[in-house]
């Protein structure tokens, strides 16, 4: 389906949506799971309800986190956020200080 250096993404200039431009893709290769790769990022795409809860209850893990990229790490100075930190150590560790200080009902009440 893709070209070598480029992946999918001349079919996706056509000035067509992304998901009717997937949808129509998966309708004619007749599957409920493909991967897509645009320029170097590869996608996961998934028609079938079964096949998603396995993706996103069962295999979270695995699929969760997002791809590095150079510019996410510039503009996250080396991964510190947590919006575009990838999943692991660091980004648990932010997300539970967000959760506990700046999500809590307790710091709110005073408000």
């Amino acid at each position: 389906m893709g070209y070598p250096i480029v992946g999918c993404v001349p079919q996706t200039m056509k000035n067509k949506p992304a998901l009717r431009w997937i949808d129509k893709l998966m309708q004619e290769i007749n599957t409920e799971i493909a991967c897509i790769r645009l320029g170097n990022t590869h996608i996961i795409v998934v028609t079938s309800p079964e096949l998603a809860q396995e993706f996103l209850k069962k295999q979270d893990v695995i699929f969760a986190s997002r791809p590095n990229c150079m510019s996410a790490n510039l503009t996250s100075n080396g991964f510190l956020t947590t919006a575009m930190s990838p999943m692991g150590r660091q980004w648990k560790k932010m997300r539970r200080i967000i959760v506990s200080e700046v999500l809590a009902n307790k710091k709110h009440i005073l408000l």
